[in-house]
């Protein structure tokens, strides 16, 4: 309830309600900003408060259950974005789908061939957190960028996650 009402609300408000962003033009479709900024600083602020792991190894402990929920992501995220249109008639509903999937699969690709080319091996884990840094990049803009824009969104995101995740380890 605290974190609701003093985090998700007040961006909520800027972005939706009138607030500041919305006056300066920001277009967030389906939650992009709202929920991925707000989920995004909740979960670095918990990090924060319950410091580093006892063993720092970053490999998935059930490689089975990771790919099962990811595909269950990936294919709730359709309800996500294209369902945002509230209607089946809308005529960018076509547009979204396919952005949301061009995203995805785009950035999912380019993290597993950078990590291919660095370490010579297939890194089904990498692949997995691609899809979810694409769907997470696509989420804003999916209603209003062409499909090529959505591939390169996509391809930003995996380099992202990429650098990411070795900065993590390197930290």
């Amino acid at each position: 309830i605290l974190w609701m009402t003093f985090v998700y609300l007040p961006v909520a408000h800027w972005v939706w309600g009138g607030g500041f962003l919305a006056k300066k033009g920001v277009l967030d479709f389906a939650g992009g900003i709202v929920v991925h900024l707000t989920a995004g600083i909740a979960g670095l602020v918990g990090a924060l408060i319950l410091g580093k792991r006892k063993e720092p190894v970053l490999k998935p402990h059930n490689i089975t259950l990771v790919v099962i929920g990811t595909g269950l992501l990936w294919f709730g995220w359709y309800g996500f974005n294209p369902g945002s249109t509230f209607s089946a008639h809308h005529l960018r509903i076509s547009v979204i789908a396919v952005n949301t999937t061009l995203a995805a699969a785009a950035a999912s690709l380019t993290a597993m061939l950078i990590v291919l080319a660095k370490t010579k091996k297939f890194d089904i884990g990498i692949a997995l957190n691609g899809v979810l840094a694409g769907l997470v990049a696509i989420t804003a803009p999916c209603a209003w960028v062409e499909a090529w824009a959505a591939v390169v969104i996509g391809i930003i995101a995996g380099i992202i996650l990429v650098a990411g995740v070795y900065l993590l380890e390197a930290l």
